[in-house]
């Protein structure tokens, strides 16, 4: 094996989720950096590509996750676990964070654009190294491989 690690294997039936997940890191990482000495973009940059990916994918990726992986997921296991409470709680806080941050001007919400890149960020990589493989350990190859339809056709 080489030097340097290739990062996190994921199912084939996750990885169209795993790539929302890249887009919205860069999302969150301009949103923490934002009005401050480490930000690459204005403020009004920032709000309008946050806007934009939200509107785009952002959304959507968290209903898919609750309505086809959470779905297949509860055929396996039950619902009522830490793992997946705390992803639903985070969910509805990232989207009314969101919706908080949207619906203001953004000369005054350095502190909330923080704070929301600050969530969006945590919550992907939770995802992405503790609930994710949770998920994929929990359902049967068989139902991994009947994910990669529903997956791939709606998050391509």
């Amino acid at each position: 094996m080489g030097k340097y690690s290739t990062g996190i294997i994921r199912h084939e039936a996750l990885q169209p989720l795993s790539r929302h997940h890249r887009e919205a890191l860069f999302t969150a990482i301009n949103l923490k950096r934002a009005g401050t000495d480490k930000a690459r973009f204005s403020l009004k940059k920032v709000l309008s590509d946050t806007k934009e990916y939200w509107e785009k994918s952002g959304k959507r990726h968290l209903r898919q996750e609750e309505e086809i992986l959470l779905s297949a997921f509860a055929e396996f296991r039950s619902l009522d676990c830490p793992e997946i409470k705390e992803m639903l709680e985070e969910h509805v806080n990232i989207r009314a964070q969101m919706n908080k941050l949207l619906s203001k001007g953004y000369e005054d919400n350095i502190e909330e654009m923080n704070k929301t890149g600050e969530l969006l960020e945590d919550h992907i990589r939770k995802e992405e190294r503790r609930i994710y493989p949770f998920i994929e350990k929990a359902l049967s190859e068989e139902k991994l491989k009947e994910l990669v339809s529903l997956l791939h056709e709606r998050t391509e």
